[in-house]
C-alpha cells in the first residue's frame, strides 16, 4: 500500500498498490480564478468545503462523502487529471469505469465494510448498476455545479451531458423495479402474520416483538426511509390541534410532516411501556425511536437485519411457491415505503397528499408508485366497455409552435424553493396544452439556484407549446404573470413563433 494518501477532513483515503498517482491533487490543483469564492487552494479542499454543507444530514454527508472519495481517486490514479482540466469525455470515461472498474480496484464486501483496517480494502465490488451510476452523476452534478458557481472551475461539461440521456433517472425502469418489489396482498399478509407470531414469552421476546411491530409500523405508515428511522428522536411525534403527526427531516434536509395514523400510535404505546416510558412521547423528548437490549440506538444495519429476519421467517410460508419465498427473502425497509405509497393510493388518498407524506420533490417520482398494483385497476377497467368500434384517427400534425420566454426577477428570500413552486403551480395549468420545456431541465435549474452562493438575481427559461390561438397565448400568459407575482416573482414575457 502506498504512504501516499488523499485526505478529505480526517479521513484518509488510500492509494492502491498496483498503482502510483499520476497526479496529486494537492499540488498540481488550484483554483480557475484568484478570487475564487470558497477558501480552497487546492482540489481536495475544494470538495471539502462541497462536503461541508451536507455535514446537518449525516446520511447525505456520508453517501457524498463515499462518491467524492471515488471520484478524487480516480482523478489521481486512474485519469491523472485535476478536476479543472477535466472534459465531457472524460465523465463519460469516468462512467463507464464505474460500470466496468479494473479488478484491482474490487474486493468482496466483507473487506469493504472492514474499511481502511484491511490492508485488501478496495473501494468498490463490482461494476455499478444503472441506479447507482445516476445516483453518481447526481451528487457528480451537485459537486460541479458548486466549483464552477463559486470560480473554482471555469465551467462545469456535466451540463454538456443531457440530464434526460444516458445518465439521467429513467422514471419507467424505476417504475417497473419498484412494481417487482411491490409485495402482493397474500405476501403482506403472511409478513403480518409473521409479526403477530413472534413468540412472547419472556420478557425479552415481547420487547422484541412490540420493537419489530412498532418498525414495520413506522416504515409502513409513515413511509419513512431506514436512516430517518434511525435518526430521529420521539419528539419527532408532536400533537398539534387534537391531531398527531410525525415532524422529519428527510433526504436533503427536506422538512415534512407526516399525519400519524391511530395504529401506528396504539404500537408507539405498547413499545414504551415496555421499555418504562410513559405512553405518549413528550414534544422535547430525546431518545432514539428504536433500542437495543443494551439501551443503545439502533443503527441502519440493525434496523435492516430485523427487515430481513422477518422476510426471511415469512418466506417459510411459500414452500409450495419458490418464486414468492426467494422475493421475501430480498424484503428491506425500503419495501416498505414502496407499499405505503401504493396502498394510499390503493385506499384513494389523492395523489398530491401522498407527495406531501412521502416527501418527494417531483410528482414524477410520486407517479413511479402509484399503479403499482395494476392487476385491480385492469380487472376493474375491463367492466367498461362502447357500442361504437373503433376507426382509426389521422393525427393532426402540428402547424405552429409558439415559444414563451420568461425571466425572473427579485423574488422571495429562498428563490430556489419559491422557484420550485412556480414551476410546479405552471405546469400543472399547462395539463390543458401540448407543452415542452426549452432548454431547461427542472431539477438542474432548480439545483443551480439552491447551489448558487452569490445570490440570483434573475432566473430564465422557457416552454414551447403546440398550435396555440390567440385566446390561449393570452390566457398562458396571465397564468405566468399571476403565479409568478403569488411568489413575489417580477415576470418578463417574450412570445416568439417557432
Amino acid at each position: 500500500m502506498t504512504e501516499k494518501a488523499l485526505m478529505i477532513f480526517d479521513l484518509k483515503v488510500p492509494g492502491l498498490s498496483e498503482l502510483l498517482a499520476k497526479v496529486d491533487l494537492s499540488v498540481h490543483s488550484k483554483p480557475y480564478v484568484q478570487d475564487c469564492q470558497i477558501e480552497a487552494g487546492h482540489d481536495i479542499e475544494a470538495v471539502g468545503c462541497w462536503l461541508k454543507k451536507h455535514l446537518n444530514n449525516p446520511h447525505t454527508f456520508s453517501s457524498y462523502q463515499r462518491q467524492a472519495k471515488l471520484f478524487l481517486m480516480w482523478c489521481s490514479y486512474e485519469k491523472g487529471k485535476t478536476i479543472g482540466q477535466l472534459k465531457v469525455q472524460d465523465f463519460e470515461a469516468y462512467f463507464d469505469f464505474l460500470r466496468n472498474p479494473p479488478s484491482f480496484w474490487c474486493t468482496d464486501r466483507a473487506t469493504l465494510r472492514q474499511g481502511l483496517q484491511s490492508q485488501s480494502w478496495r473501494p468498490l465490488v463490482g461494476g455499478l448498476s444503472e441506479s447507482a451510476i445516476r445516483m453518481a452523476f447526481s451528487v457528480l452534478q451537485s459537486l460541479m455545479n458548486y466549483l464552477s458557481d463559486s470560480n473554482y472551475i471555469r465551467s462545469n461539461p456535466l451540463k454538456l451531458i443531457k440530464v434526460n440521456g444516458q445518465y439521467a433517472s429513467a422514471l419507467e425502469n424505476q417504475k417497473y423495479q419498484v412494481w417487482a418489489r411491490m409485495l402482493e396482498e397474500d405476501e403482506w399478509q403472511v409478513v403480518q402474520e409473521t409479526l403477530e407470531s413472534l413468540a412472547e414469552e419472556t420478557p425479552s421476546q415481547l420487547t422484541y416483538k412490540l420493537r419489530t411491530q412498532f418498525l414495520f409500523a413506522l416504515l409502513y405508515f409513515l413511509g419513512l426511509r431506514v436512516h430517518e428511522v434511525a435518526n430521529h428522536t420521539w419528539k419527532a411525534f408532536q400533537f398539534r390541534e387534537g391531531k398527531w403527526w410525525f415532524f422529519v427531516r428527510g433526504k436533503g434536509g427536506k422538512l415534512g410532516h407526516i399525519p400519524v395514523h391511530e395504529k401506528l400510535l396504539t404500537f408507539a404505546k405498547l413499545y414504551r411501556i415496555a421499555l418504562n416510558k410513559v405512553p405518549l412521547p413528550e414534544p422535547t423528548e430525546e431518545g432514539s425511536l428504536l433500542i437495543s437490549f443494551e439501551e443503545k440506538p439502533l443503527q441502519v444495519r440493525q434496523i435492516f437485519n430485523i427487515v430481513k429476519n422477518i422476510g426471511q421467517l415469512a418466506s417459510l410460508k411459500f414452500k409450495e411457491e419458490p418464486l414468492k419465498a426467494a422475493k421475501l427473502k430480498k424484503l428491506s425497509p425500503h419495501w416498505l415505503r414502496h407499499l405505503c405509497a401504493s396502498h394510499q393510493d390503493k385506499v384513494g388518498i389523492a395523489a398530491t397528499m401522498i407527495r406531501e407524506n412521502l416527501r418527494h420533490g417531483s410528482s414524477q417520482t410520486t407517479q413511479i408508485y402509484l399503479h403499482a398494483e395494476e392487476s385491480l385497476r385492469h380487472e376493474a377497467m375491463q367492466k367498461m366497455s362502447l357500442k361504437i368500434d373503433p376507426k382509426p384517427i389521422v393525427k393532426k400534425s402540428i402547424t405552429q409552435q409558439t415559444l414563451i420566454k420568461i425571466k425572473l426577477s427579485e423574488g422571495p428570500l429562498h428563490k430556489g424553493l419559491g422557484f420550485k413552486k412556480l414551476l410546479d403551480a405552471l405546469e400543472e395549468g399547462f395539463s390543458c396544452y401540448h407543452w415542452q420545456p426549452y432548454q431547461f431541465d427542472k431539477a438542474s435549474k432548480i439545483e443551480e439556484i439552491e447551489s448558487s452562493i452569490i445570490p440570483v438575481q434573475s432566473i430564465e427559461f422557457g416552454y414551447i407549446f403546440d398550435d396555440l390561438d390567440q385566446s390561449h397565448v393570452e390566457a398562458v400568459k396571465k397564468m405566468v404573470g399571476l403565479e409568478a407575482s403569488i411568489r413575489l416573482f417580477k415576470a418578463e414575457i417574450e412570445l416568439r413563433d417557432l
